[in-house]
């Protein structure tokens, strides 16, 4: 079974169900409500089925710190504002606890396809939103 199969097993659909009501259906991180939430596997453990952890590993995050959660490298980061530009475009300003700098980024969601891409990574001086 693939980990997408896996993921749309019933078994996992209800360990989501009790992790995003747990988390009161918002972002852990940013506290955001209205973006797709995902349930994030804070550490994998070798042999462990999505729906084998414990709650304690297991976290709801909006779409937007999902990906910085998980392509910078698990590195701490506190958003300090968004803004959306379009309706699938995001500018999201966030603050690197490991480099100890703030990091502008383009996001551009896809809601049908349920993907999110970064389109450019903006330096801090041309940065749009003012914190």
């Amino acid at each position: 079974m693939t980990y997408t199969q896996k993921l749309r097993d019933p078994r996992w659909q209800k360990k989501r169900l009790i992790i995003l009501e747990r988390d009161q259906f918002r972002c852990v991180i940013c506290n955001d409500n209205k973006e797709e939430l995902q349930v994030h596997h804070k550490r994998y453990f070798r042999g462990l089925e999505p729906w084998e952890y414990e709650d304690v590993y297991l976290e709801s995050l909006c779409s937007t710190c999902h990906f910085i959660t998980t392509y910078y490298n698990r590195e701490p980061f506190l958003i300090i504002k968004t803004k959306w530009i379009t309706k699938q475009t995001k500018i999201v300003l966030f603050y690197s606890y490991i480099n100890k700098e703030p990091k502008t980024i383009v996001l551009k969601l896809n809601f049908t396809r349920k993907t999110i891409k970064e389109l450019s990574r903006l330096p801090v001086n041309l940065n749009p939103l003012k914190a």
